[in-house]
């Protein structure tokens, strides 16, 4: 935080009350929500256990009385624990109902009304927090419509898991329905092995990332692309990681699928989902080719346009400068073997990483330059984060402080402040959320009208406005696989599936897929008891199952 952003030393000490508080009460209630599920039923264990032992303690003594105040801790932690489970969106989704939650909610209040009835003094005090617990409930459970489940609630009740794609082919497009018949069903499908004691979206994405390790760097080749659609002077980075041979040197196999992908928010080559991926293609044999956003990993930026979400010109400009490196190596391949197609060029975009190739593939129309693109936890609609709350609460605080101090003042601070100004700069640095940001600084710096204006230009369904009027997504030409769990905790669902997906896919090319799951969170999807041996195997695998399902599908259409 800079002082001179600010008129005096108070001014200066809110901005750090924003920029502390909120990450702090944000990490606390995540924290209670992904151990809520464990918290409650061992503390019915221990109200159990002084229930049966009430006897024996039920003139409380000096020495007792360390006892009592455990078990009001306890007391308090079971009853936060089940009011969280009877009333979280993503338990409720998990548990496809209220019942187990509300079930160990009534069971701990009887417990704690029991001991409590007693002559237990230590506890006399528990009872306002039983009736605010009951009342917290009732509200959120309702939201005083008496209805369930609410809007605030947010389940997609309507929406069922598993592959979309058109089945009929429209307009004679059948290349989606070919993929689909070439990608091994049980590679796509999450449940049986996945990680039980990660019961919601929120562990699904945060286990993940605190267990899993970054292992081996693969070895990166930085090379530098310039954009010719804009700010001919700017250039950014692609790290390109080559299979390697028993013996050591590394080659390209022009007969395997090549991926270009775009890592999320402040990620890179460095990032640890992204790692994890390249290694499993070129355990493949594959090239993978990581493009770094604009001015990250400390790459320059010459002039004023930093990254932001909406251009799509960066990754136009990667693809083209792929596409035609391939497109040589095939005519030579061409001549010399009589192949009949060069190899897939296959874009995966991870977060904010599929939110651009989504809106990519959308905007260039029957002009873009891949083969197909497969986006992972990337939304379709990012006004439809505008309305999503849970989200913006819990997990964005813990989010902005890594973008706003890191990324962007860290680096291109004095930029951010001369086309800001005072008063945006002064809320920018004050931002609790994405979306507080966005509206700050990104949709200001970048000439957006509003952050809202921002979101439609940033989405691929951004201009959607019916199904008679579909906007850009409808000029879709490749086939785009939407890979996305519903109970993810960041992206709401509703900015993927707002619309049937069903319904999605008829539209425009019909090239439109959906790969959607119960569960797996964001960019999530952990495997197993121990799911640190697996890392991101799930949701990593799928992306490279559907590569090689593309090639296939390809290489069958080719011979017809």
């Amino acid at each position: 935080t800079n002082p001179t952003h600010h008129q005096n030393f108070f001014d200066f000490l809110i901005t750090i009350a924003w920029q502390i508080l909120p990450p702090l009460f944000a990490m606390g209630e995540l924290w209670l929500r992904l151990f809520a599920s464990a918290l409650a039923p061992l503390g019915i264990v221990f109200l159990v256990s002084r229930f049966l032992t009430f006897n024996k303690l039920q003139k409380p003594s000096s020495s007792s009385r360390g006892v009592f105040t455990l078990t009001n801790l306890v007391c308090l932690l079971t009853l936060a624990s089940s009011l969280v489970m009877t009333t979280d969106s993503l338990y409720v989704h998990n548990y496809e109902g209220q019942g187990y939650g509300a079930s160990l909610l009534v069971l701990s209040t009887v417990l704690i009304l029991f001991l409590r009835s007693r002559e237990n003094q230590e506890m006399q005090g528990i009872l306002p927090v039983v009736i605010l617990t009951w009342g917290l409930t009732i509200w959120l459970s309702f939201d005083g419509s008496f209805r369930f489940p609410h809007d605030g609630m947010d389940i997609p009740l309507h929406i069922q898991e598993g592959l979309y794609f058109s089945k009929q082919g429209v307009k004679g497009n059948d290349l989606p329905a070919r993929i689909a018949h070439f990608w091994s069903e049980e590679t796509r499908v999450y449940g049986s092995d996945a990680t039980k004691w990660t019961p919601t979206g929120d562990s699904r994405t945060g286990i993940p990332f605190l267990l899993n390790t970054l292992g081996e760097m693969p070895h990166f080749v930085r090379v530098w692309v310039g954009n010719p659609q804009k700010d001919g002077d700017e250039v950014f980075g692609l790290g390109i990681a080559f299979p390697r041979r028993n013996d050591g040197t590394y080659f390209h196999s022009p007969s395997k699928p090549l991926y270009i992908v775009l890592h999320g928010l402040t990620g890179g080559t460095h990032e640890l989902l992204i790692v994890d991926f390249v290694k499993r293609c070129l355990a493949e044999g594959s090239t993978a080719i990581v493009m770094i956003a604009r001015g990250l990993m400390d790459t320059p930026v010459m002039g004023w346009d930093m990254f932001h979400g909406a251009r799509v010109s960066d990754i136009a400009a990667a693809a083209g400068v792929v596409k035609n490196a391939v497109s040589k190596v095939y005519q030579q391949r061409q001549h010399e073997q009589g192949v009949k197609r060069a190899q897939p060029v296959v874009g995966v975009g991870y977060s904010m990483g599929g939110i651009v190739l989504n809106n990519y593939v959308a905007r260039s129309g029957t002009s873009c330059d891949l083969d197909a693109a497969i986006s992972v936890s990337g939304g379709l609609d990012m006004k439809e984060q505008m309305s999503f709350p849970r989200g913006r609460r819990l997990w964005e605080p813990l989010l902005v402080e890594r973008l706003r101090d890191e990324v962007i003042l860290g680096k291109f601070g004095n930029r951010a402040k001369a086309r800001l100004g005072h008063a945006n700069m002064l809320a920018f640095q004050r931002a609790a959320s994405i979306q507080a940001l966005d509206a700050h600084s990104t949709a200001v710096y970048n000439g957006y009208r509003n952050v809202k204006h921002y979101y439609s230009e940033m989405s691929a369904m951004g201009d959607f406005e019916s199904i008679e009027s579909v906007g850009r997504i409808g000029n879709v030409s490749i086939p785009l696989c939407i890979f996305h769990a519903l109970d993810d905790p960041l992206i709401t669902w509703r900015a993927v599936a707002k619309i049937p997906p069903d319904v999605m896919v008829e539209t425009g090319h019909g090239s439109l897929m959906f790969l959607l799951t119960k569960s797996g969170g964001h960019v999530g999807w952990p495997l197993g008891w121990n799911p640190t041996k697996e890392a991101w195997a799930f949701m990593n695998n799928a992306g490279i199952h559907f590569g090689n399902a593309v090639q296939l599908a390809l290489e069958e259409k080719a011979k017809n």
